[in-house]
């Protein structure tokens, strides 16, 4: 943040640490802007140069995943996804059909 223009020096920006979320750790960067004119385009930027400090580092973010638990299909849609119709589907392609 400090190295970007649109941020005041004084007050010096701050990273706090505001809670455990459901699967995260949420942290807030507070810091003042030279106007409010360049709030959005400074919330993207720092957004950006956060998202490529974390990549340079290879620190990744872990978003949750979610099971889908499937009870019933029609028949025909059963009968699709079948490994049969996948094993056809594969023999078709690889035919040029």
């Amino acid at each position: 943040a400090a190295a970007n223009p649109n941020v005041l020096e004084e007050p010096e920006p701050v990273v706090v640490f505001t809670e455990f979320g459901e699967s995260c750790l949420n942290f807030e960067l507070r810091l003042y802007v030279s106007g409010l004119l360049h709030y959005r385009r400074l919330k993207h930027e720092l957004n950006t140069a956060i998202d490529d400090a974390f990549r340079e580092r290879r620190i990744e973010i872990a978003f949750p995943q979610r099971d889908l638990h499937i009870r019933s299909l029609p028949p025909e849609l059963t009968e699709k996804l079948s490994p049969a119709a996948a094993r056809r589907a594969d023999a078709a392609s690889q035919s040029g059909n």
